[in-house]
């Protein structure tokens, strides 16, 4: 059944109840945040940023939509973003000017803006509200990132993501964990080691977070270990240092709140494995489950497809 018909609708996410579908749409010009009930009627649009949204992420509960939209990180509201945008639009000097390093990034120039956290009330109550406003950094990090480093936790009232804050950016292969407060507040950083860290998923109590991590700094081709992060005692535990296998996507098991589940390729396929830790016994088991290239949890929590 065709839900949309604009020819320019993307990156669907359904609602925690399966009610709504959220989806980008770029049917009026820049991309926006568009929500589509099931229950009828049409799409309507949630954001009308001047500067577009990318990514989207719903709250457990149902209540906030978390996306990204690349601004100007000294602007403090849409207002300064679009006037920059028809400055620079209307500057008859069209000549790329590079000021610092990363200026280039693969297939296109970094042009002096950065990708911002915002967060929406689905209900449209409040605007959006940038909850990275002023950070000189990407979430998630340019190239290197996606939908899967950014997170809410369990009860919705914070978000980790992945960003890269090293000086010299252009020879770094760093990512490190932030949390944020939903309602707004400073970011704080809870990893610190040189390499790469990303995926992070709250356990179904929001006492933990799991990720994935590169150790060795520079090292692009390193292995990706599973780490758990206490955020109580906060400290980090290597989960699969001993487990000779890149630890992909992450995600934790419906009903099970001591298990995990990553992928992991062999030489010949990608595997599913299911990660449990007895937390009360201090033990680690890993076991192969499903032989599938990628995993996603079911909304009802009772199965993986």
């Amino acid at each position: 059944m065709q839900l949309t018909q604009s020819g320019h609708d993307s990156s669907p996410v359904w609602s925690p109840d399966g009610k709504t579908l959220a989806f980008l749409s770029s049917r009026t010009g820049e991309s926006q945040v568009y929500l589509l009930s099931m229950e009828g009627g049409e799409a309507h649009a949630l954001t009308k940023l001047s500067t577009g949204a990318d990514i989207v992420k719903w709250s457990p509960d149902g209540k906030m939509i978390a996306f990204t939209s690349s601004v100007y990180p000294d602007c403090k509201d849409d207002d300064c973003n679009k006037k920059r945008d028809e400055e620079k639009e209307k500057n008859k000097v069209k000549a790329h000017v590079a000021e610092h390093l990363l200026y280039r990034h693969w297939t296109h120039w970094n042009e002096s803006k950065r990708s911002h956290l915002f967060v929406i009330p689905v209900d449209g109550s409040a605007a959006q509200f940038d909850l990275t406003r002023g950070g000189d950094y990407d979430v998630p990090p340019d190239e290197r990132g996606g939908p899967a480093d950014i997170n809410f936790s369990p009860d919705g009232k914070e978000i980790c993501f992945t960003a890269v804050i090293d000086k010299m950016e252009a020879i770094s292969t760093n990512g490190d964990l932030f949390i944020v407060p939903v309602a707004g507040g400073d970011a704080k950083r809870i990893t610190t080691q040189p390499g790469f860290d990303g995926n992070p998923v709250y356990s179904p109590d929001g006492k933990f977070i799991a990720y994935h991590a590169q150790l060795t700094a520079g090292y692009e081709a390193d292995r990706w270990r599973v780490m758990l992060y206490d955020r109580a005692a906060g400290r980090i535990e290597n989960l699969t240092e001993t487990f000779d296998r890149s630890a992909e996507e992450l995600g934790v098991v419906a009903g099970q709140q001591d298990d995990l589940l990553h992928g992991g390729k062999t030489r010949r396929r990608s595997r599913s494995m299911r990660w449990r830790r007895a937390l009360a016994r201090n033990r680690n088991k890993l076991s192969p489950t499903l032989t599938i290239p990628r995993f996603l949890s079911a909304r009802t929590g009772r199965r993986w497809f």
